[in-house]
C-alpha cells in the first residue's frame, strides 16, 4: 500500500485521525478482579501506607554520645522542650502584660495574640512529649508552626517591648532545639543524642528562613526604592542603622516635608542596586537553586525506596496473585505509582510550608487592615467552597488515567512478550489495532484529567483577582485620600 510523505500507509493514517482525545470521549473501568478502582475516596490510606517511607525523612534517626539508653523510647529525652517553653510562656505572659502603660487597640490585639501562640505552641510540645508515632510528629509540626508564629508576634511586639522579642525569639529557639537535640539523665549516666536524616523537617526550616528572608529584604528595598528614591524622603530610621548613612535621614524642608534632594537621590539609586545584587547573588540564587535541589533529593530517595520495597514485596506474593494479575499492571505500580505516591508526599509537606506563610500572612493583614484581612477571608470561604467541588471530580479523573495507563503498560508487555507468537500466526494487526486502542483510551483519560487540571487552576486565579481587585482599589481609593496605606 502506498504510503503519504510522512511515510504513513492510508489505514494507518485513518486510524491516527480516530486517536484524537475529545472530551465526548469516556475512558472504560477495567473490571479485572482484585485490582484498585475509584472506590477509594482519599488519599489518606495511601499515605498511611506509605507513611513509613516519609516517617524516616521526618523523624530521623538518632546518633547517641554518652550512656547507653533504649532507642524504642524518645519521651523522655524530649522533656527539656516542653519544660523550657513552659518557662517560656510564662514569662511571655509577664512581659508581653506591661508592654505599654496606655495600650491602643493594636497593640492589645498583638498581646492577646502572643500570649495565646506562645501558650498553644507549649501545650503543642507537652503533646508531642507525651504521644507516639504519627500522632508525635503532628503534634510536633503543630509545635514548629506555633513557635514561627509566636516569633511573628514577638517582632510586631518589639517596638513596644523588647523583652517580648527576645522571648518569642526563644520559644522558636527551644522548639527546634528540642527537636534536633535530647538529653537524658539515668542511673546509667548522661547522654546527648543528635537527630540526623530528618530531611523533611530540615526542608521545612530552610524554606521557612528562605521565606523571612525575602520578606526582610523585600520590605529593606521596597522602602529604599518607592520611599526614598522615586519619592524622595529621607531614610527612615531603620535604613539610615542598616547603610550607616545619618545624613540621608534628613532632607530639605518643603512645603511642611522633607525631600532629599538629587544628588542623593542619586547616590541612593546605586545603593539600591548594590542591595539587589547581594540578594539576588548571596540570597535569592543559593537559597532558590539549593532548595529546589534539596527538594528534588528528598523525592528521589523517598521514590527509590518505595521502588525497592515494592518489587520486594512483588516477588514474595502468592502464585495465584501472579497468575490473575498482569505483570504490566505490576510494572506500572512498581516504576508509576511509587512516583505518584511521592507527589502526594511532597504536596502534604510543602503544603505545610504554605500554611505558615498563609497564617503569617493573614496574621500581618490583619494587623494593618482588619477590613483588606476580611476580603481575604471571603476569599478563602470561596477558594475552600470551590476546591470541596473540584477535588473529587479531578480524583475520579486521575484515577481513570491511571487505570487507562496502567492498561497500556500492560498491552505493551504482552505484545512485546509474545512478539514471537504473533509473528508465527501472523496477527500484527490484531496487535496493532488493540495497541492503538489502549493508547486512545490513555491519551483520553490523560487528556481529560489534565483538562479540568488547567481549568481549575484558571478559575482559582479568577477567585484570586475577585480579592486582589478589591484590595487594590481600596488601597488607590485610600492613597488618593492621603490616608497611610499599609
Amino acid at each position: 500500500m502506498a504510503a503519504d510523505a510522512e511515510g504513513f500507509s492510508a489505514s494507518t493514517r485513518e486510524r491516527l485521525s480516530k486517536a484524537i482525545p475529545t472530551l465526548r470521549v469516556t475512558t472504560e473501568r477495567r473490571r479485572t478482579e482484585g485490582t484498585e478502582t475509584a472506590r477509594d475516596e482519599s488519599i489518606w490510606p495511601i499515605v498511611a501506607k506509605a507513611w513509613p517511607y516519609l516517617n524516616r525523612y521526618i523523624s530521623g534517626r538518632w546518633k547517641t554520645w554518652g550512656a547507653a539508653v533504649n532507642p524504642t523510647d524518645v519521651r523522655g529525652g524530649m522533656l527539656f522542650m516542653p519544660v523550657m517553653l513552659t518557662l517560656l510562656t510564662v514569662a511571655l505572659w509577664v512581659s508581653a502584660h506591661s508592654v505599654v502603660a496606655a495600650p491602643t487597640p493594636t497593640q492589645t490585639l498583638l498581646v492577646f495574640v502572643a500570649k495565646v501562640t506562645a501558650l498553644i505552641t507549649t501545650l503543642f510540645a507537652w503533646g508531642s512529649w507525651a504521644s507516639r508515632r504519627v500522632l508525635q510528629v503532628v503534634f510536633s509540626v503543630l509545635t514548629v508552626i506555633g513557635a514561627v508564629l509566636t516569633l511573628v508576634t514577638g517582632a510586631l511586639l518589639a517596638p513596644f517591648s523588647g523583652d517580648a522579642k527576645l522571648l518569642a525569639v526563644g520559644v522558636l529557639l527551644f522548639t527546634v532545639l528540642g527537636w534536633l537535640f535530647r538529653v537524658r539523665i539515668t542511673s546509667r549516666g548522661a547522654s546527648l543524642s543528635l537527630r540526623t536524616d530528618g530531611h523533611v523537617i530540615y526542608f521545612y526550616i530552610l524554606s521557612f528562613i528562605s521565606t523571612q528572608t525575602r520578606l526582610i529584604t523585600g520590605l529593606v528595598t521596597i522602602d529604599l526604592l518607592y520611599q526614598s528614591i522615586l519619592l524622595g524622603r529621607p531614610l527612615s530610621e531603620r535604613l539610615v542603622k542598616i547603610f550607616g548613612r545619618p545624613d540621608l535621614g534628613h532632607g530639605v524642608a518643603f512645603m511642611g516635608q522633607e525631600y532629599l534632594l538629587a544628588p542623593a537621590r542619586q547616590e541612593l539609586l546605586w545603593y539600591n542596586l548594590g542591595v539587589n545584587l547581594v540578594i539576588w547573588l548571596i540570597l535569592t540564587i543559593p537559597f532558590s537553586a539549593g532548595l529546589a535541589y534539596y527538594s528534588v533529593w528528598i523525592h528521589q530517595r523517598i521514590n527509590q525506596d518505595l521502588r525497592m520495597d515494592l518489587l520486594s514485596r512483588w516477588t514474595q506474593l502468592s502464585p495465584r496473585y501472579h497468575a490473575e494479575h498482569r505483570v504490566g499492571d505490576s510494572i506500572y505500580r512498581i516504576v508509576q505509582d511509587s512516583s505518584g505516591i511521592t507527589n502526594i508526599i511532597s504536596r502534604l509537606y510543602l503544603g505545610a510550608t504554605a500554611v505558615t506563610g498563609i497564617l503569617q500572612a493573614a496574621f500581618l493583614i490583619t494587623f494593618f487592615d482588619p477590613r483588606i484581612a476580611a476580603l481575604g477571608l471571603g476569599m478563602a470561604v470561596v477558594m475552600s467552597t470551590f476546591a470541596w467541588w473540584y477535588s473529587p471530580r479531578l480524583k475520579a479523573r486521575a484515577i481513570a488515567a491511571r487505570e487507562s495507563n496502567s492498561d497500556l503498560t500492560s498491552t505493551t508487555q504482552e505484545i512485546v512478550g509474545g512478539v514471537r507468537v504473533t509473528k508465527a500466526y501472523r496477527q500484527e494487526d490484531r496487535e496493532q489495532a488493540r495497541f492503538e486502542g489502549d493508547s486512545v483510551k490513555a491519551f483520553d483519560g490523560a487528556f481529560r484529567a489534565r483538562w479540568l487540571f488547567t481549568i481549575t487552576g484558571v478559575v482559582s486565579f479568577i477567585l484570586v483577582g475577585l480579592f486582589l481587585l478589591p484590595a487594590d482599589f481600596l488601597s488607590a481609593v485610600w492613597a488618593n485620600e492621603q490616608r497611610p496605606v499599609l
